[in-house]
């Protein structure tokens, strides 16, 4: 069985402590790409993204990184598909909660909102401690010309 690998190039912007900030190169298949979530966190027109940096690399150094596809798959159903299956359940359980009163769906929906941004919370506030695993890694470097 193979590993599928993302593998992106990148210009760093800042480093220190293990870990680099790449501006990673556009290319055309950015706007349909699955990782966007990975290299444009921020509402900028820049791709940045955080690695980790095993070369101990310098602002202007080029470089290429690596993520694997299941690290990808798994931010994608942590982001987008868990909290979907809690909200429907969560409605569900709102509908039996609040079947006596008047307002049921809305307060059902209310409900559903309410759990899922719980989720959320949790999911960024504790869960998110990036291990060294799922950070994408620094593979291949080459170093600024100096003038």
């Amino acid at each position: 069985m193979t590993i599928e690998t993302l593998i992106e190039e990148g210009i760093v912007l800042e480093s220190g402590k293990g870990f680099a900030v790449i501006e990673l190169k556009s290319n055309e298949n950015c706007h349909t790409c699955g990782a966007k979530p990975f290299c444009k966190p921020e509402d900028s027109e820049k791709n940045k993204i955080k690695v980790s940096d095993p070369f101990g690399v310098f602002p202007g150094d080029l470089v290429k990184i690596s993520v694997e596809g299941k690290t990808i798959l798994k931010a994608s159903f942590s982001l987008y598909g868990f909290p979907l299956i809690i909200l429907i359940f969560s409605i569900t359980a709102g509908l039996l909660i609040f079947k006596n009163s008047i307002y049921t769906e809305f307060l059902s929906f209310l409900f559903g909102v309410l759990v899922v941004s719980g989720y959320y919370l949790f999911l960024f506030r504790f869960s998110l401690k990036k291990s060294a695993n799922s950070i994408p890694k620094i593979i291949f470097v080459k170093r600024k010309e100096k003038n």
